[in-house]
């Protein structure tokens, strides 16, 4: 059998095998980071600003998220990106968290 390569660049959903019955489950990884980048950020607002009101705990999170994505963090463009393919398993975290509710489609209108 020869070596053989490939380059993948851009976003990739689903499993990719490597060729040497490795699976990468990309959509999987992305999911975890990126619930944990919401988490941790959800959760340290929440200790800085306890008692904001929501309209204040929104701009919060809208001005993080952004000016994460601004600032190209890898964990903000995967957000970014799983926001605008529907990424629906987020909805959870962003609906319960101990810092504000928030919709699927405000956060998208927050990127586009």
């Amino acid at each position: 059998m020869s070596n053989r390569s490939i380059s993948v660049t851009g976003h990739v959903a689903g499993i990719l095998n490597s060729g040497d019955n490795n699976n990468i489950n990309s959509n999987h990884e992305n999911s975890s980071a990126i619930r944990i980048y919401l988490s941790t950020m959800f959760e340290d607002l929440n200790v800085q600003f306890p008692d904001a009101d929501d309209n204040f705990k929104i701009e919060c999170v809208k001005q993080k998220i952004t000016s994460d994505i601004k600032n190209k963090k890898p964990i903000s463009l995967a957000l970014k990106d799983a926001l605008l393919n529907g990424a629906q398993e987020l909805t959870g975290i962003l609906s319960d968290n101990p810092f504000v509710r928030l919709s699927m489609a405000l956060l998208r209108g927050w990127i586009q």
